[in-house]
């Protein structure tokens, strides 16, 4: 009996300790990829699709990859509406599907106030709106893609910047006046590598995009010469992930612990490390029984 009690105190004493050493875990894995956790969407999605990233290869063929001319021949529709989910080209009606659509949009003028949703905060009404607008295809699906990361649906925002690039490279948004113009496709690229890296819970990279332009100094679009590979969004392996880790041998260490054979040791980024021996020790398990 008093050996359970003590069991027992111990579990109680040390039950926080495992949670604080489970939360330090987490921050700590979090520092060294230099990423931050998911946020919560502002609203739900009705059909965030079927995918969690959409192999394009399996809907369709890519023609003159990397070349003038570049473009998705689709063969699969149906299934590529299903895995990119609702909103996003090829998918941009799966909207009326959704139970809140109708009651969002009967609010106001939405064509008018499009331009003005990108920042007023209203997510869900954005989304939408911008679904259906009245511009590019190109453009329409790029605003798309940054009303759905502001509300923090990275996933589908990161499926929306990608459909950008396989669908309509050659998009361009037009400034207010007509005195300059950009292509969403690089803007595009540049949105995914950063989402990428920002959320390291993704465990993902976009590998092989690439957007080539030659005469885009000015705003005459018909001469540009565009090169496009839209590359794929693909899940790091284990390898890829321990090598982004920070070497730690070339950081400095500002504090240690211990004089026997075990040592611990703080090193400039706050992270610590077991040493057993003079070198770095994996530990491959822990585990406690009352």
């Amino acid at each position: 009996m008093k050996n359970l009690f003590l069991s027992c105190l111990v579990v109680f004493i040390l039950f926080p300790v495992f949670l604080s050493a489970s939360w330090a875990a987490e921050s700590s894995w979090r520092e060294f990829l230099k990423g931050s956790p998911l946020p919560k969407p502002a609203f739900a999605l009705n059909d965030p699709g079927s995918s969690t990233f959409v192999d394009y290869e399996k809907y369709g063929t890519f023609k003159n990859l990397g070349q003038e001319g570049y473009y998705f021949e689709m063969k699969d529709m149906k299934g590529l509406r299903d895995a990119i989910g609702e909103g996003v080209f090829p998918n941009t009606g799966g909207v009326f599907k959704d139970p809140d659509y109708k009651r969002i949009m009967s609010q106001g003028d939405p064509q008018a106030s499009r331009w003005d949703l990108l920042t007023s905060g209203e997510f869900q009404k954005a989304f939408f709106v911008w679904s259906q607008a009245a511009e590019d295809p190109g453009v329409k699906t790029f605003f798309t893609a940054q009303v759905l990361e502001k509300a923090g649906h990275i996933l589908p925002a990161l499926k929306a910047y990608h459909a950008v690039l396989v669908h309509f490279p050659r998009s361009a948004c037009w400034g207010a006046d007509g005195s300059f113009v950009w292509y969403v496709a690089p803007a595009s690229i540049g949105a995914m590598e950063r989402l990428c890296g920002d959320y390291s819970d993704l465990n993902c990279e976009l590998k092989g995009a690439t957007f080539d332009i030659k005469n885009g100094e000015d705003t005459d679009l018909k001469n540009d010469v565009i090169k496009v590979n839209p590359g794929k969004i693909v899940l790091k392996t284990f390898e890829e992930k321990i090598a982004a880790l920070p070497q730690m041998s070339s950081l400095k260490i500002l504090e240690t612990r211990g004089k026997g054979h075990v040592q611990l040791v703080k090193y400039s980024n706050g992270q610590w490390q077991m040493r057993v021996e003079g070198k770095p020790y994996f530990i491959r398990g822990i585990t406690f029984t009352p």
